[in-house]
């Protein structure tokens, strides 16, 4: 994956420096080619169940009700 901030920086030297606009978009449509992003397919995952303790523990130090 192209990580963010490599396509930040990208932009910081679109629009800061005078650097040929092409070169850049060369160099960035390579990098998505090599390693696109990509989703997992089918990929349904649910929520893991949290056990009696660690709910107790939630309610009783870190929860705080607001009236």
């Amino acid at each position: 994956m192209v990580s963010f901030n490599a396509i930040k920086n990208f932009m910081r030297e679109l629009f800061y420096h005078c650097l040929p606009i092409q070169e850049l978009m060369v160099t960035l449509t390579e990098w998505f080619i090599k390693a696109p992003t990509y989703a997992k397919r089918g990929r349904d995952v649910s929520r893991s169940s949290r056990t009696a303790r660690v709910s107790l523990n939630y309610y009783k130090r870190v929860y705080k009700p607001c009236f």
